[in-house]
């Protein structure tokens, strides 16, 4: 199952980019890939394992392992056979799903890969007759909000959270529209 393609766009990039379901053997992976992807906000935001032990940075495949027993989506995007992002969906009541773990390694950005996942998670909701898809970033992040913006994502709230040394912007992409006359 691992090999089950569920995306494949050669039209779009040079080399044959694809998007898989993960299973467990590519948990290790995949958690280098969002280890090396939090780093950079990590180094950013002065975010360490003591002050922010669930960021991104600091995720383990033990962590993953977690996430898909309680039934997320985990999911890696592939340039060839190298996993150079990953995206994980959770499904909650109400036909709503948060994205959590939006990675690509920097080596990879600026490529639109980031907006190829943003498109794939849109419409594997669809298909899945999801209406709401949220998301949690860094409120300072003004980068990264103003990408989402830009991908149609709309901010709800902000948060403080006594276990996190950041506000947390709440972000959502409403697709009642899109589902409705899909």
């Amino acid at each position: 199952m691992a090999d089950l393609v569920l995306f494949n766009s050669e039209q779009l990039f040079p080399k044959k980019i694809t998007i898989q379901r993960l299973v467990d053997v590519d948990l290790e992976i995949a958690a280098q890939v969002i280890r090396e992807s939090f780093a950079t906000v990590a180094d950013d935001f002065d975010l360490t394992i003591d002050n922010c032990p669930t960021n991104g940075a600091f995720t383990q495949a033990k962590h993953l392992k977690i996430d898909l027993e309680k039934g997320n989506q985990l999911f890696g995007l592939y340039l060839g056979k190298k996993m150079i992002g990953f995206f994980e969906l959770v499904y909650n009541e109400g036909n709503q799903a948060t994205l959590e773990k939006v990675a690509i390694i920097p080596p990879e950005r600026g490529k639109k890969y980031g907006e190829f996942i943003l498109d794939k998670v849109r419409e594997i909701a669809k298909n899945d007759h999801i209406e709401r898809i949220d998301i949690g970033i860094i409120k300072e992040n003004i980068r990264l909000k103003e990408w989402y913006q830009r991908n149609g994502y709309q901010i709800v709230r902000s948060q403080n959270f006594a276990h996190l040394p950041f506000e947390v912007l709440y972000m959502q992409l409403n697709l009642n529209n899109e589902v409705s006359s899909g």
